[in-house]
This record gives structure tokens, sequence and C-alpha cells, in this order.
């Protein structure tokens, strides 16, 4: 698909219909496809086992520069045991398009496709170009996607600051056109040290803050307004959200109305720089609601610091049907 075609599509009018399921249910089901990522956290590969259904293709995405990592070496071989493909550095919409439309799989001739993917440990240009692939294949056929992410345990990381080299929108998710609307900057806050540093500045934009509340990890709570607290104290109380990072419904649906009341009058931009399910919520939003919203990625890039993520066997389950609306 040429890159104007996927500037345009969202043009298109889709259903989208969002709810939370359980884990346990999940689990139970078959899927046409299942892709999770392989690397240096131990939770990468905790969902895997559990999946007890049929699932018809199984893909590990996996980073070429965590090849020899012990952990990843593990995931390796459980991803293995269970006949999972192990692709390196895939962040290419059109592979996940493909992927779901095969003539060889079979899923051409399908009116409806079913997919598990575990975003657990993937970075934000995989699942984000899966989301798109879901979003563009949805203009011809159902398309079923289960998004499951295992929590972690308390981590806590060094007290050192590394840059953000990558500050870009991601692709598909963003306007090429010059903005002529003053910007809006909606922040998701994480525990990394300096990442959103300068980032008001660099939108010149109105800043509104969310993290994650206690109810989910009081630690990790309590380390992000620490590691934040020069921005927050600048932040105006009324533009700071605190949302509980299990409940991702709740969640959205504050995020959805703050970006509704906000396009009027504003080019918004996201930045989900905290927890992961945050960061797919912030992509929903702006393939659904067809604005002037855009989402960028702020990354240290291959500064990252590799912490070890444990499971807290905890998953949660976002489960997005998209079709053509009639």
């Amino acid at each position: 698909m040429r890159i104007n075609q996927v500037l345009n599509f969202k043009q298109n009018k889709m259903s989208l219909t969002l709810n939370q399921v359980n884990f346990e249910e999940v689990v139970k089901q078959n899927y046409d496809i299942v892709i999770a990522a392989t690397g240096f956290e131990s939770r990468a590969s905790f969902q895997i086992p559990k999946l007890k259904g049929t699932h018809s293709c199984k893909i590990a995405l996996s980073f070429a520069n965590e090849a020899n990592n012990n952990t990843r070496l593990q995931n390796d071989s459980i991803f293995l045991s269970h006949n999972f493909e192990i692709a390196n550095d895939l962040t290419d919409f059109n592979y996940f398009e493909n992927l779901m439309t095969s003539e060889t799989k079979g899923f051409s001739e399908k009116s409806e496709i079913k997919v598990y993917v575990d975003y657990s440990s993937m970075s934000r240009n995989m699942y984000s170009q899966i989301l798109l692939a879901a979003k563009i294949v949805s203009l011809t056929k159902k398309v079923t996607v289960f998004f499951g992410y295992s929590h972690s345990i308390f981590a806590e990381i060094k007290k050192e600051e590394n840059l953000n080299r990558i500050v870009e929108p991601i692709f598909g998710f963003c306007k090429l056109s010059v903005p002529h609307k003053p910007t809006a900057l909606i922040v998701c806050l994480g525990n990394e040290i300096s990442r959103v540093y300068g980032l008001t500045d660099f939108f010149d934009a109105t800043t509104y803050l969310f993290y994650s509340d206690t109810k989910f990890d009081n630690k990790f709570s309590a380390e992000v307004e620490i590691v934040n607290e020069e921005i927050i104290d600048a932040t105006d109380p009324d533009k700071i959200f605190k949302f509980p990072v299990e409940d991702l419904i709740y969640t959205n649906q504050v995020l959805e109305n703050l970006c509704r009341s906000l396009t009027a009058h504003y080019r918004v931009v996201l930045a989900p720089c905290g927890p992961k399910p945050f960061a797919l919520l912030s992509l929903i939003n702006a393939l659904n609601l067809n604005n002037d919203i855009e989402v960028w990625r702020i990354s240290p890039g291959e500064d990252l610091q590799v912490i070890d993520r444990k499971p807290n066997e905890r998953v949660s389950v976002l489960k997005i049907e998209m079709g053509s609306a009639h």
C-alpha cells in the first residue's frame, strides 16, 4: 500500500469497539495469528505457554541488537518450543497487512480475522504498525485484535540521565501538513529520568499530564512523581490526570474526552512516555478520532536501559473490533 493511501485511509468511516476482557477467557480461544516479541525482559514469554487454543500462524518479533542477551536466549527457547517463528526487526505495517490477508495461509478469503498480540516487550513502532495494519485490513473485512499486556514486578531504574535520541511522530499516526492551530501536548509520565524534559518548549505547547495512580503499584507511582517533580510542579493541577493502569476502559474514556474537547481549537500531540497500555490507548484515539491528533515517539534509542522486567502474573487484555461502517 502506498504512503498516500496510508495517510488518507483514515477518512473512511470505521466502526471501532473496545472492551476489556479477562485473560483467563482469551487463553481458551483459537486465533488466526499470534504475535509476540522476544527480548531481554522475562515477561516477554510469560503469556505464550498459557495460550491453549489452536493458532494458524505464530510469530515472535525480535531485536537484532539483543540476540546474545541471556534472558533473550531463554525467551527464544520458549517461543521455539511453542512453534513460533522468530523474525528480526519487523516494524513495517506492510508485513503485518500482508500477513493478515495472506492467501497462502488461507486468510485472504476469510470474512473475519482474529489476532492475539502480546505487546508486553514490543517497541511502540512494533505494536503501532500492527494496529495500523489491522485498521487498514478492516476496510474489507472484520478484524478482531486482542492486545495482551503482562504487568511487571516493580524494578527500580538506574538514576542516570540518558538523552532523547529520537523525538519523532510514529508513522501512520501523524499529519505531514504544517499545523495551523496551537499545540496541546498530552504526556504520559514514566519513571525514566529526563525523558519528558524540554517537550513543552519543543512543541511550544499547552501541556497536560497523565500518570499511573497508586492503586496498581504505589512504588512506581511514587517514583514517577519524584523523577518528574519539576514538570508536575510547573503544570496546572487541573491539567494533571492520574489513571488506573489496569482499568483500560475508564482510562480511555478520560483520554478520549480530553482529546475531543481539545481538537476544536488545538493540534493535539500525544507523547506516551509511561506504561505501554496508555501508549496503546493513545494510538487507538489517534486512529479513531480522525482529527488533528498525532502520536510521537520519545526514546533514547539504543541507549535504553536494559532492565529485566519480570511478570507479576497480572495480564490486562484489550479487545478491539474493527470494521467498515455502513
